[in-house]
């Protein structure tokens, strides 16, 4: 501690040194005049770096990214086809024949792989038991 007591008597030795009236213009004091002369002065900064002082860079984890998928685009149906018997079948017994074709449907692997074949296959089906479809 003794060496930064003696180094700050110097440097403010210095710094009023720099402000001390000179032979030429000695007025008996300070001097304060509007001559083209620069003045430089020395200062010496004392700190305290505490527990919150880190030297150096610090390492955060990067912000979440959150992505978003756009929605799927809302389809309109279309509209449930029309099953009529042509051979006189109750509507309990046409009921049974278009679950037996769906059925039939799904264990079709080009049929489950597409929703459009699916339909031409299970409503081929019930043509093919007697009903017209529109």
């Amino acid at each position: 501690m003794k060496i930064a007591i003696h180094t700050l008597a110097a440097a403010l030795a210095i710094g009023l040194a720099a402000f001390a009236p000179t032979a030429a213009h000695s007025h008996g004091g300070w001097h304060h005049h509007h001559h083209s002369r620069v003045h430089v002065g020395v200062g010496i900064g004392f700190g305290y770096y505490g527990p919150w002082y880190y030297p150096g860079y610090v390492v955060v984890e990067p912000a979440p990214v959150v992505l978003t998928a756009p929605a799927d685009p809302v389809l309109p149906s279309a509209p449930a086809p029309v099953i009529a018997p042509l051979h006189g079948q109750s509507a309990q017994q046409a009921e049974f024949d278009v679950q037996q074709c769906n059925r039939w449907a799904m264990t079709q692997p080009a049929a489950m792989a597409d929703g459009g074949e699916f339909h031409r296959r299970a409503m081929g089906c019930v043509q093919a038991r007697g009903y017209s479809v529109k």
